[in-house]
């Protein structure tokens, strides 16, 4: 909780974890951006590029319209 989430291609910072919720297949981190802007990623490979503890930084590629408006 609280790592922040960085586009790995365009650097753009989505905010910070606030939450994880256990589905059974996978997780799913809760994300709070700037504001109100809340976003759900699945805790999947295709998603999540690195994650870097030291720095407090998870890398991700998200599909197009994941964190788009």
């Amino acid at each position: 909780l609280g790592m922040n989430v960085v586009d790995a291609d365009t650097k753009m910072d989505y905010g910070k974890v606030y939450d994880v919720i256990k589905t059974g297949a996978n997780d799913v981190y809760c994300i709070r951006g700037d504001g109100s802007r809340e976003y759900m990623l699945p805790a999947v490979d295709e998603f999540i590029i690195n994650i870097n503890i030291s720095k407090n930084i998870l890398l991700v590629r998200p599909i197009k319209g994941m964190f788009d408006e």
